[in-house]
């Protein structure tokens, strides 16, 4: 993972899982997490916010290099499967956060706001195509 001038250059998706699911699981502040793992804590950021946004599979796809071919416009049912899987990504986040309880209504206020925001940013990207 070093290159020639002592710097990380790449980090395999396992690696970035750990790191995450450590800083998820401690509680550690991102410095603090950076440290640990040798990398910059910035990179400890982007990375949870990969994992929390697009779920785990993002931290093992590698966007280097020039960009791919632009996406055509998108069918209904692709939204929909874009809905189902944000839909299991908050479920998901919403599990991570069961270790630090919220009252009932804390928990469903917190659940409609996150898909809220999941349906306008769809819509948003949608409106701008």
């Amino acid at each position: 993972m070093k290159s020639v001038n002592g710097k990380e250059r790449f980090y395999p998706g396992s690696f970035k899982q750990t790191v995450v699911e450590d800083k998820l699981h401690s509680g550690l502040a991102y410095r603090a997490i950076g440290r640990k793992y040798n990398v910059p804590h910035n990179l400890v950021m982007a990375w949870m916010k990969k994992y929390l946004e697009l779920g785990v599979e993002s931290l093992y796809v590698d966007n280097r290099g020039a960009p791919g071919v632009k996406r055509g416009k998108r069918k209904a049912s692709q939204f929909k499967q874009s809905k189902n899987a944000a839909i299991r990504r908050l479920e998901a986040k919403l599990k991570a956060l069961e270790k630090h309880p919220l009252t009932e209504d804390e928990y469903s206020e917190l659940l409609r706001l996150r898909m809220e925001n999941e349906y306008l940013k769809k819509l948003r990207a949608l409106v701008q195509e």
